[in-house]
């Protein structure tokens, strides 16, 4: 049975994202922050919900982790990026490298 659109991710799609986002980054080194879930948008949960609320079997919203890492370079500064990955399609669908001389990404120890 498929989880929930809220349930937390299970071990095996939070391996899933970090293995996709691995994967885009070959011959790189990273340091994964954080690995969770990037909730659907309400309208899309309100729809599954009252479906499912009436007996009713729609396809739940399609899950989505957002993952936080740092990229470490050859000048061993490291670049803090976000990734959203759709699971069910196995891949990245939005990436952001977070400018570092307007942010600051939370302290890591």
């Amino acid at each position: 049975m498929a989880p929930h659109p809220l349930d937390i991710l299970t071990l095996d799609e939070t391996n899933q994202a970090r293995d996709i986002v691995a994967s885009l980054h070959k011959d790189t080194v990273l340091s994964f922050r954080e690995i969770y879930l990037e909730e659907p948008p309400k309208s899309q949960v309100v729809q599954f919900l009252e479906a499912e609320h009436g007996g009713k079997i729609i396809p739940p919203p399609p899950r989505t982790a957002l993952v936080q890492y740092d990229v470490i370079g050859s000048d061993r500064i490291p670049h803090y990026n976000e990734a959203i990955v759709d699971l069910g399609q196995g891949k990245r669908i939005k990436h952001v490298v977070v400018d570092s001389k307007d942010h600051h990404a939370g302290l890591t120890l």
